[in-house]
This record gives structure tokens, C-alpha cells and sequence, in this order.
């Protein structure tokens, strides 16, 4: 599936390549650069990034950066998008061309997220937008992307539209919350206790309303 809300920059995004891992013979392209400061961003936060220090620690010489960059904020902007299309799009892209019932595909993205670290860039990302009103824009159609893609699944299987959302909005808090609390590399605990989610939302009546609706 394709998303819509892409706030388009000067560059455009590299493609992916299954990991966050840059090869030797591209270390010099803008692509280092953005996986370098997304790295740091999940890692120290948005505020710790200095270009000269992005440099250092991807052993590309500062003087490169205005090749591919006219500023810092060019930079960052483009490492928010390569984390919405190459990230977010590529995960969710890859559960919606798989085959099979509600909860294999539901289980299938839980491990993608963990296996793609998806979780760890999301909740620092979050805590950038707490401050950014255009990553906060980002981030809010990204959110409305997941919910829509998760109400489907849940509709396949439940039917009832209104109980999908509900079902839909409660598994996705669960992941938010285990992106803040989940150790990456993937610990096996935390995505049993999604799955074990998935599978008790499955199990329960279809006729459920959303949350809304029941504190009516």
C-alpha cells in the first residue's frame, strides 16, 4: 500500500536496502548522511546532532556535507522523510502484500517492527514533534496511515467497522507504548505480549464499539 502525506524536500529519498547499513562504496553520498543522523536521532535525540560530529562518527569529511545539503534543518528533513518511506512505508507495504489471515498478518508486522527497529526512530521521533510543528504534521499523517491500515485488518476479520477502529486504536497505543518501553534489538517478551494482544482482540466480540462510543 502507498501512503499519501509526503512532505516532498530538495533530495529525494535513497533508496531502501532491507536495513539502516550503508556500504563503503556510498559512504560519500547524501544517503551516509541521512542514515547517520537518523541513527543518532533514535540513539541521543534531535538535539544532539552537529554536523561536524555526524562527520566524525560516519568517517565522511565535513567539508562533503554542502555537496548534498543547503543547512542542518535540510538535513533533518530529510531524515524524517527516509523514516516515514523507507521505514514506516516499507514495513507496512511488506504486511499488506502478504498473504493469509487477520492474525498471521498482524504477527507478521509485529516482527517486522522489531526486526526493522521501527519502534526505536518512532518514539524518538515523537519526542521531536512534541517541539516541530512540521514534523509534528509528519508524524500525525503517518499516525492516521497506521489506523486506517489496522482497521482494516481488524474489519477482515470482525467485520463491524466502528469495532474494527476501537480494536484497531487500542493495539496501536500498545505498540506506541512499547516503542518507549521495548529494548532493541527486538527482546522476545515484548513482542509475545503484542501478540498475545492481537490474539485476545481477535477473540472478542466483533459488536464492541469504540471507546467513544461505550463511554456514551
Amino acid at each position: 500500500m502507498a501512503f499519501a502525506n509526503d512532505n516532498s524536500t530538495t533530495h529525494q529519498s535513497p533508496k531502501p536496502n532491507g536495513n539502516l547499513e550503508y556500504s563503503r562504496n556510498e559512504r560519500d553520498g547524501a544517503k551516509a548522511w541521512i542514515v547517520g543522523a537518523l541513527e543518532i536521532i533514535g540513539r541521543d535525540g534531535v538535539d544532539t546532532i552537529r554536523i561536524g560530529k555526524l562527520a566524525s562518527e560516519i568517517g565522511i569529511s565535513k567539508g562533503s556535507f554542502y555537496w548534498f545539503f543547503n543547512d542542518l534543518r535540510d538535513l533533518l528533513i530529510c531524515a524524517l522523510n527516509y523514516w516515514k518511506t523507507e521505514l514506516n512505508d516499507a514495513v507496512f507495504d511488506h504486511v499488506g502484500q502478504k498473504e493469509g489471515c487477520t492474525e498471521t498478518r498482524l504477527f507478521e508486522l509485529v516482527d517486522t517492527i522489531f526486526q526493522s527497529k521501527l519502534g526505536r526512530y518512532d518514539a524518538a521521533i515523537r519526542s521531536w514533534a512534541l517541539k516541530d510543528d512540521e514534523v509534528r504534521t509528519v508524524v500525525r499523517g503517518v499516525d492516521c496511515d497506521r489506523l486506517e491500515f489496522l482497521t482494516g485488518l481488524f474489519q477482515e476479520q470482525i467485520g463491524d467497522k466502528q469495532a474494527a477502529k476501537g480494536k484497531a486504536h487500542l493495539f496501536y497505543r500498545a505498540i506506541i507504548a512499547e516503542s518507549y518501553l521495548g529494548e532493541y534489538p527486538a527482546d522476545e517478551r515484548h513482542e509475545a505480549y503484542l501478540k498475545s494482544l492481537i490474539t485476545d482482540l481477535l477473540q472478542t466480540s466483533g459488536e464492541q464499539g469504540t471507546p467513544e462510543q461505550e463511554a456514551d
